[in-house]
């Protein structure tokens, strides 16, 4: 499976006036098509990108199990983030940065997580 690294697409958006996630993984992965799906609550929607499949059910499959982790990531992740910044008395820049870059980390596996296991990239939520 081809690996999405950042600094490998930041070439593709220079000196272009408007480069979203949307094009960069667009052409990163071209054969991936986009999809549009509502979170388990109805409240939130999400765009993925994603590997074709072989059929329209396996694509529903892939589709709702993106939707699944996405739904849990952004959940675990709200709570672990208040969690963290709540634990701190006084919290500090070099504390709030600290949090940041833990929340980015964690980020950075729930991508790899979610490519590896549905051949998709959460594009977009709302």
């Amino acid at each position: 499976m081809k690996k999405l690294s950042t600094f490998a697409l930041i070439p593709l958006c220079f000196g272009l006036v408007a480069c979203s996630a949307e094009t960069m993984i667009q052409s990163a992965f071209p054969d991936n098509r986009l999809y549009e799906v509502t979170s388990g609550d109805g409240e939130d929607s999400y765009r993925f990108s994603c590997a074709p499949r072989e059929s329209e059910a396996a694509t529903k499959a892939q589709l709702a199990k993106a939707q699944r982790m996405t739904d849990a990531y952004l959940e675990a992740a709200a709570e672990a983030y208040v969690e963290m910044f709540l634990a701190e008395e006084d919290i500090s820049f070099r504390d709030a940065m600290r949090i940041n870059k833990e929340a980015d980390a964690q980020a950075e596996v729930f991508v790899e997580a979610m490519l590896e296991e549905t051949g998709c990239l959460l594009v977009d939520s709302e």
